[in-house]
């Protein structure tokens, strides 16, 4: 009997072996992790939980919404939006949103106008509800265009944009004074308590703020 007969690795040229791999895993073993983050985010589950089943892999586009409403903490939450915009600075919020709408050559008229009521809805009620003055360049119009593609209706939306920018975005949120530079200095002073906790205290203490001593650097 040839060795291509008695070894199962071997190729059947003498001298010449190859491993031999099974191939034969089935669509549904494949996609039981998919069945079961299905039904752990339709049982409410924790972040945990969708954590250790998803491990890294890519969540199906259907699903993202859910499995975001998990890991921003959102789930089972309502927002009633008003639609009054009457800020000072509406005009820039408007001209704003029209920009970013621009880039959507491939939308009709009608999704364009939609869109960008949508966007200015969400920027009105964030700014009235957490009492912050919209500025040019702040960043949030960059934060909602990769969050439109989503195609979440807008109160949906709102919720997913306000959790990230509370949570995520350091700023100052509950004063008028509120500028573009406010967000550089508060993630300095954030990164110097972090690094550097004995002299944030002491710096903290004298009231000497990030502002008075960094404002050339940003």
């Amino acid at each position: 009997m040839s060795d291509s007969e008695d070894n199962p690795l071997s190729n059947g040229t003498d001298g010449q072996r190859s491993v031999v791999i099974d191939t034969n895993t089935t669509d549904e073993e494949d996609n039981g992790w998919i069945l079961e983050l299905e039904s752990a985010l339709l049982a409410d589950c924790d972040l945990n939980i969708i954590k250790r089943i998803t491990n890294q892999k890519l969540v199906p586009h259907h699903m993202r919404y859910e499995f975001w409403q998990v890991c921003l903490g959102i789930k089972g939450r309502h927002k009633v939006l008003s639609d009054i915009f009457d800020l000072p600075e509406q005009s820039v919020i408007r001209a704003d949103c029209q920009k970013i709408v621009d880039q959507f050559a491939n939308s009709d008229d009608s999704e364009r106008v939609a869109i960008r009521s949508g966007m200015e809805t969400i920027i009105t009620n964030f700014s009235k509800l957490n009492d912050v003055q919209y500025v040019s360049d702040n960043g949030w119009t960059e934060i909602l265009e990769p969050l439109l593609t989503l195609k979440l209706k807008t109160e949906d939306l709102f919720k997913v944009f306000e959790s990230i920018q509370l949570k995520y975005i350091p700023k100052c949120y509950n004063c008028r004074d509120y500028g573009r530079n406010d967000q550089s200095f508060n993630l300095l002073r954030l990164l110097l308590q972090y690094h550097e906790p004995e002299l944030c205290s002491y710096l903290d203490t004298l009231k000497i703020t990030p502002d008075l001593y960094a404002n050339t650097w940003v």
